[in-house]
């Protein structure tokens, strides 16, 4: 009886390493691709000196900030106005 436990248990095993295996070898899913695969250029804020993605900053006469509280902390204003 011992004996077809441990048939048993081995088999379980070879099949969740199998089955772990072939999961592993079909590649990423699409969903978890990210939707934009070419880097972003990273700037530096003038007033705080943290790098974020050119992107995401907020214009200003002077440069491009990290957001409009710096801009307006750094006594620029928006090219807009």
């Amino acid at each position: 009886m011992k004996l077809w436990v441990f048939i048993g248990v081995v088999f379980f095993a070879l099949w969740l390493w199998k089955r772990g295996r072939s999961r592993g070898l079909k590649g990423p899913s699409p969903a978890a691709t990210p939707p934009n695969s070419s880097p972003n250029a990273m700037v530096c804020c003038p007033h705080c000196r943290v790098h974020f993605p050119q992107d995401e900053g907020v214009i200003g006469v002077l440069g491009l900030y990290c957001s409009a509280a710096h801009r307006n902390a750094a006594g620029d204003r928006s090219p807009l106005v």
